[in-house]
């Protein structure tokens, strides 16, 4: 301050930084984050000749009315509104009717500001915190208000020298290896091309659908595969005669639901951080059409349905085919597939994982940066191993990894363990149940018991598929029509049901909220099941044209690696925000437009460099063996 008195540029520039008197409070618009940058610029020399710099920190100010006062008021005006749940309020009523917290939390609180103060690093968060209370309880008892500051160190930020650890070195040495591997695959995708146009017997040899990277599995492996990486995915699919891509409908399922997951989180990330006009969040909580975005997990049971629809099915046509035992067939056909989905995966999950252990921390900055990126590597650098091993969602799954979401290992836990023992499941989550205390989140989202609904009735549907391409009397077009027409319905279902939930002033019924919670998950499941079955059939007509396209076979095999990369840009947008931002359609909009097609271009350089060769050259592997 006697810098300030003096005005010393350092001292003028750790005030400037700051923000000041707030403006849109009562209308929610309660973040001050003023000059970050300029706060990190800030530099000088103390009058002991030692550097100042600049520590940026958000402190969280608590605003409530003088009680004396308050009881004095509501008798003299006499326009205190009751209704606790109001979005509405007269313009005669009192700000605090609108600024005290009376316990809805589909409002935005705004008896709590984010205020952005710029004060010399060689405070403390602590010191900070002493000195701010003590101003604004000077400053706020004329005004009959009463404030509480918290300054918390993880929302406190220094520009300090970057810091290479062990992880970064092991980062490095991973990414070189993947340079590598991009060196190789460019490379043999010249050669290929060069011995396309020259070599007749060499394209006839690779068949039509052969790439680039079939040369690249050449080149590392010396083999001759006839299939490319590209058609792996969906080869064995079926497509009956009339059909017009059969069950290829499912690429195009995954990436429109990949899409509206990321809008989610876009949505969702928006929404919990500055917000000039969070009225905008707080009438949509009212609205049943937003029920699309507060209740869009039911989208990822999506991928658990289709993934035992696809198992169930194709083990059902093996039998058909094998004379073999049936539980021999099953237990080696399930463990074939387990490799390779664990091949596929696990060298993608640990290229993520490895990112944010420790370059994803190097790569920004921002008010919010330190308390959400650098949470993350902690949390990484601490439990990288049951991320790596798909334990991720009962071993400390408070500390999970966000690009994992325990999506991966959800989808995998059942399919390991029943191909083993029935019985193992249970025992093996209640073993793992006890190795933490978790709040009731990781308890009903992220295990993989609180997925078996979908996941059994996607194993059921494709039981029903198979039986009825077994069954020479086909099913009428208007079977397939009607079946379509209820898939709808059993989509649209639990979506809007779950609006009557959002209703703050409906009763609780707790046999139909236990029903509804019990329930809701599988019969999502059900509608994807009757979507698939009838849009397989070729009858549905225009939607089954549409993701029947290419176009949707390339972007549904980039699905897992989507998942595990999306959530990156996610954390950046939160973490870098200098500002408050002004939620509009276009906006949020421009926001997922520009999430959706940096996510997928990141996923097809993972798709192509790593998940694909290596699930090949397991696959490539297996036959060598076998072969011996």
């Amino acid at each position: 301050m006697v810098k300030l008195k003096k005005k010393k540029s350092e001292a003028r520039k750790l005030y400037d930084a700051g923000a000041k008197f707030p403006g849109g409070f009562i209308s929610g618009n309660y973040y001050r984050l003023g000059d970050f940058d300029e706060c990190m610029a800030t530099a000088g020399i103390g009058s002991n000749g030692r550097e100042i710099k600049g520590k940026y920190c958000v402190a969280n100010v608590h605003v409530t009315e003088d009680e004396n006062y308050r009881r004095d008021r509501i008798s003299r005006e006499q326009l205190t509104n009751d209704d606790l749940f109001a979005l509405e309020f007269s313009p005669m009523s009192s700000a605090w009717d609108v600024v005290e917290y009376k316990g809805d939390k589909s409002k935005h609180r705004r008896d709590h500001l984010k205020w952005g103060i710029c004060f010399p690093s060689a405070c403390s968060a602590s010191e900070l915190e002493e000195a701010l209370a003590k101003t604004l309880e000077t400053a706020g008892r004329p005004l009959k208000i009463k404030t509480g500051v918290t300054v918390e160190p993880s929302l406190c930020t220094v520009d300090e020298p970057m810091v290479w650890t062990e992880y970064d070195f092991v980062f490095w040495l991973v990414h070189s290896i993947a340079g590598l591997l991009l060196l190789l695959c460019t490379t043999s995708t010249i050669w290929d091309a060069k011995l396309r146009k020259k070599d007749k017997e060499y394209v006839d040899s690779l068949g039509k659908t052969a790439t680039g990277l079939t040369a690249y599995l050449q080149f590392v492996n010396n083999n001759n595969p006839t299939t490319a990486c590209q058609n792996a995915d969906h080869r064995n699919l079926p497509k009956k005669k009339g059909d017009t891509g059969g069950l290829n409908v499912m690429f195009g399922m995954r990436f429109v639901s990949m899409g509206f997951i990321i809008l989610c989180h876009s949505l969702l990330n928006v929404i919990q951080g500055p917000l000039v006009n969070p009225e905008m969040v707080e009438k949509g909580n009212r609205n049943p059409f937003y029920m699309w975005f507060l209740h869009g997990d039911l989208v990822v049971d999506t991928f658990f349905t289709t993934s035992a629809f696809l198992l169930s099915y194709f083990l059902l046509r093996e039998l058909e085919k094998q004379k073999i035992s049936t539980i021999k067939l099953i237990f080696f056909r399930y463990i074939r597939y387990l490799s390779l989905f664990v091949h596929r995966l696990t060298p993608t999950v640990l290229i993520m994982v490895l990112f944010y252990a420790s370059l994803l921390e190097k790569i920004g900055s921002g008010p919010y940066w330190k308390s959400t990126v650098a949470t993350e590597r902690d949390n990484c650098q601490e439990n990288w191993w049951t991320n790596v091993l798909y334990i991720n969602n009962y071993v400390n799954p408070d500390k999970m990894l966000q690009a994992i979401k325990g999506f991966v290992s959800v989808l995998l836990t059942p399919q390991i363990t029943s191909s083993i023992d029935p019985n193992l499941n249970t025992t093996l989550i209640s073993f793992l149940h006890n190795l933490t205390d978790n709040k009731l989140l990781y308890y009903n989202y992220y295990p993989s018991h609180s997925r078996a609904g979908p996941y059994m009735v996607g194993l059921l549907a494709g039981y029903l598929h198979h039986k009825l391409n077994l069954n020479e009397r086909k099913l009428s077009k208007r079977m397939y029509h009607a079946m379509f027409c209820i898939a709808i319905i059993l989509l649209f279902g639990p979506i809007y049901y779950a609006a009557l939930f959002y209703i703050p002033s409906r009763q609780y019924y707790p046999v139909e909220a236990a029903l509804y919670a019990g329930l809701n998950r599988s019969i999502w499941g059900a509608g994807i099941a009757l979507l698939i079955i009838s849009m397989s059939s070729g009858q549905i007509g225009l939607l089954t044209n549409i993701l029947n396209q290419k176009i949707f076979i390339v972007l549904g095999k980039l699905t897992y690696s989507a998942y595990l990369c999306h959530f990156v840009f996610q954390l950046v947008l939160i973490g870098t925000k200098r500002s408050s931002f002004h939620l509009t359609y276009y906006n949020m909009f421009m926001i997922w437009l520009v999430n959706i097609v940096s996510t997928y271009i990141v996923s097809l350089f993972l798709y192509l460099m790593i998940e694909c060769p290596f699930r090949d050259l397991a696959a490539l592997a297996a036959k060598g063996k076998k072969k011996t």
